[in-house]
C-alpha cells in the first residue's frame, strides 16, 4: 500500500503500525517516539492494535542528537 511517511511517499507491505515501525527499525519500547496517523496522536499503548489505510499520513517522530 501507498502511504506518506514524514512527508515523503512511502510503500508498505505491512498493514499496522507496529510492522511499519519494525521495518523503519525503529525500538518501539524505547522512550521518546511519538506517533502521529492522519493527524491524530496514536497513543503507545494502541502501537500494536492501530491499522494503517492506504493513503494515510504518518509522522513519526524521535529524538535526534546533534547540532
Amino acid at each position: 500500500m501507498e502511504i506518506s511517511l514524514n512527508g515523503a511517499p512511502h510503500r508498505f507491505a505491512g498493514i499496522s503500525l507496529i510492522d511499519l515501525l519494525a521495518e523503519n527499525a525503529i525500538d518501539h519500547a524505547k522512550p521518546g517516539v511519538a506517533v502521529a496517523v492522519n493527524d491524530a496522536i496514536v497513543p503507545r499503548a494502541e502501537w500494536a492494535t492501530a491499522s494503517l489505510r492506504p493513503g494515510d499520513t504518518v509522522e513519526i517522530v524521535r529524538p535526534h542528537s546533534g547540532g
